[in-house]
């Protein structure tokens, strides 16, 4: 890869110690312009003046579009490492900086094509996210009904609704903010009932089926996303091909 300085070639295999002896022997206030060339339409580009700072610039591959860092005042020990990384193939160097089309006009239309590749996958996700309280507290009316309503009915027939125990950490979330007590039965004119009195192992139980009031909503949302996810990326590879735009 050749390293190039105001037109003139410093070294046709740069290595890291050609461009640390050329960016470190550049005059403090002169303009320069440093580039490193794979290939004609293939290349990273500094220019500016040392004490002030760089502007780096590159061809993306492989849509051609010119990128340019978003700082305008690149420091040389910094222009040092992204050339050596960039000369090395180590694409770590895409992170050391910031980076964005010099055409402004490319850069709305890569935000937009963003938006339209990624966009409905966000929302989506935002969709996910917001469905999860209603799921859970779905859940847990059926955890009520199926699990602990029959339990709770052995002791009285005139059942409210449950309540889980008080444990440290996980379960702590569903206790809404009571503390100390164990899993209890509600009746609407007679005083909770604990559900050890009406099954055993009902502290196991009670842990059991918070967890699942909490992890089932999530594995089941997920399960969708991923579902109209993948329906949605083969409706689009459909129409891109120019196939019937059946899922």
């Amino acid at each position: 890869m050749k390293l190039i300085l105001n037109g003139e070639v410093m070294a046709a295999d740069a290595g890291p110690d050609d461009i640390k002896r050329v960016i470190d022997g550049l005059p403090p206030n002169d303009e320069a312009i440093l580039e490193l060339q794979k290939a004609e339409d293939e290349f990273m580009q500094a220019g500016g003046v040392p004490e002030s700072g760089f502007v780096l610039g590159y061809v993306n591959q492989p849509s051609k579009i010119e990128m340019v860092s978003g700082n305008k005042a690149v420091k040389p020990r910094t222009v040092a490492q992204v050339f050596t990384a960039y000369a090395a193939g180590d694409f770590r160097w895409r992170g050391m900086l910031a980076w964005k089309p010099a055409n402004e006009r490319v850069s709305k239309e890569m935000q937009r094509e963003a938006m339209r590749k990624y966009g409905p996958y966000v929302f989506l996700m935002f969709l996910a996210v917001m469905a999860w309280l209603p799921a859970f507290q779905l859940t847990r009316m059926i955890s009520e009904a199926v699990v602990f309503k029959p339990l709770c009915l052995r002791a009285h027939p005139d059942f409210l609704g449950y309540r889980h125990g008080s444990y440290p950490g996980l379960t702590q979330i569903i206790a809404y903010g009571s503390s100390g007590h164990e899993p209890e039965c509600l009746f609407a004119e007679r005083p909770p009932v604990p559900l050890s009195a009406v099954t055993d192992g009902a502290a196991v139980l009670d842990i059991i089926m918070v967890i699942a009031e909490l992890f089932v909503p999530l594995f089941a949302l997920g399960i969708l996303y991923v579902v109209i996810a993948v329906a949605i990326h083969r409706f689009r590879k459909r129409r891109r091909e120019g196939l019937p735009q059946a899922i």
